[in-house]
């Protein structure tokens, strides 16, 4: 293997000890990830389940159902949503309003009204207090169920509709309506959370200190590069800035290095991250920018395989990793350290067998 002159010396060292022997490695799949320091090798950051890349469930909206059987039937009404699109809720300022309207027949104009209200999570419904009214307004809160999120990754579209059908948060709603000696009674609305929704609800219960992104961050995985797990949902965050530079780099990576580029990791919702990611270097973080859309893992080669690598190779996976990071932080993604660091032990480290990008990405 002849050295390009016009190779960045970030590899100078690294074509030189690829062109011994037969160290060429193809065909690589991502297996490990190394203790620092060790010569043996842990495992990377694992993400179960196949990739997905179909469209993206339809929200459900709201349902109706029949109400019970009444004195006056011809009385009974419907109650709705004052706003349509406030099947978006989650229990954070600003969308934690639900507006509801009975529609009243005519004889009933005058009526009190007042409201059943329950939340449910799964099976589990408990009631809600709000104000009488022809309109009236539900405050949504966090449900204390918090072992609706614990399981194994949903890896088939049956498993993530029963995911999501089990996590999000839906409300049953239904009024009386009494004007004088008269009452009626309306069907039953139930409106669950919209999907997206529930991811956001997800930062939220889980307590990330950055909050949920924006709705406008997320995309269908369809339109994401292939081959990759992007958490429980057919719905991912991708920051429009962070892919532009990601792309970028793996121009970079492939004209001037002429080396194997291999994407591990891109979106991760907190549930996922949380619950379903295992190994590699120091592990997941709980605030980790990969639940943003702005953190990758790009597998460094060649690939360590346990107690098999030769101290060449051990070498050979330090040289590709210390040239990816310097042409990674030249397009100013911040990297995270390869090695544990001893005077903090708790820090995150990638260890050699991938590495870690990411940028502060919120708004």
């Amino acid at each position: 293997m002849q050295p390009n002159p016009n190779t960045p010396r970030h590899l100078s060292g690294l074509l030189v000890l690829l062109a011994v022997g037969t160290l060429i490695v193809t065909g690589c799949k991502r297996k490990s990830d190394p203790q620092p320091g060790t010569g043996t090798e842990a495992k990377p950051p694992t993400e179960t389940g196949p990739a997905t890349g179909t469209r993206p469930p339809a929200e459900t909206g709201t349902v109706t159902e029949p109400g019970p059987a009444t004195e006056n039937p011809a009385g009974q009404f419907d109650v709705e949503l004052a706003r349509p699109g406030d099947t978006a809720f989650t229990s954070v300022a600003g969308e934690n309003r639900i507006r509801l309207r009975a529609k009243l027949p005519a004889e009933f104009q005058s009526a009190e009204v007042t409201w059943q209200v329950e939340q449910g999570v799964g099976n589990t419904w408990v009631s809600v207090s709000v104000p009488p009214g022809k309109e009236t307004e539900i405050a949504v809160t966090s449900p204390t169920q918090m072992t609706r999120y614990q399981g194994v990754h949903p890896n088939t579209p049956a498993l993530r509709a029963e995911g999501l059908k089990r996590q999000r948060i839906q409300y049953r709603v239904s009024a009386v309506a009494r004007q004088g000696s008269r009452s009626a009674q309306s069907h039953t609305l139930v409106v669950p959370q919209a999907m997206m929704a529930a991811i956001r609800q997800e930062y939220l219960d889980l307590g990330l200190r950055r909050g949920a992104p924006p709705l406008s961050w997320f995309t269908e995985v369809g339109r994401l590069p292939r081959g990759l797990i992007y958490g429980d949902f057919d719905v991912a965050v991708a920051e429009p800035e962070f892919m532009e530079r990601l792309a970028q780099l793996e121009q970079v990576w492939k004209n001037d290095y002429k080396l194997k580029w291999q994407l591990n990791g891109l979106f991760r919702n907190p549930v996922h991250n949380r619950f379903h990611v295992r190994g590699g270097g120091s592990g997941t973080v709980s605030n980790s920018w990969h639940q943003f859309g702005c953190a990758a893992d790009l597998q460094t080669f060649p690939v360590l395989t346990g107690g098999r690598a030769t101290p060449l190779d051990s070498t050979n996976a330090r040289q590709f990793w210390d040239a990816l990071t310097a042409e990674a932080r030249e397009l100013d993604f911040d990297v995270e350290p390869r090695d544990k660091n001893p005077s903090r032990p708790g820090a995150a480290y990638s260890g050699v067998g991938h590495v870690h990008i990411e940028t502060d990405c919120l708004p």
